[in-house]
C-alpha cells in the first residue's frame, strides 16, 4: 500500500475517531444530567452540560479507544 493511501486511511480513521467522540460526548453529557436528575432543568442548561462535558468527554475517549482496540486486534486481544 502506498503511502499517500495509508495518509488518506489515517485521516478518515482520526476523523471517524473523532465524530465518534463527540457523538459519545454529547450522549455521556446526557446520560450524567439524567444521572443526577437534572436532565429535566431548562435554566442554565449550557452551564450544566458544560460542567459535566469533560468527564464525559473523557469516558468518551476510553470507550472509543477500546473500540478502536477491538476492531484492530479481537476482542480477546483488546481486553488484556
Amino acid at each position: 500500500m502506498s503511502e499517500s493511501a495509508l495518509t488518506r486511511r489515517d485521516r478518515v480513521s482520526d476523523r471517524h475517531l473523532s465524530t465518534q467522540i463527540e457523538t459519545l460526548t454529547t450522549v455521556n453529557s446526557a446520560d450524567i444530567l439524567r444521572g443526577f436528575g437534572l436532565d429535566r432543568i431548562r435554566f442554565a442548561r449550557r452551564a450544566l452540560v458544560w460542567a459535566v462535558r469533560t468527564p464525559a468527554r473523557r469516558f468518551a475517549r476510553t470507550v472509543a479507544t477500546y473500540d478502536a482496540m477491538v476492531a484492530q486486534f479481537g476482542l480477546a486481544a483488546a481486553g488484556h
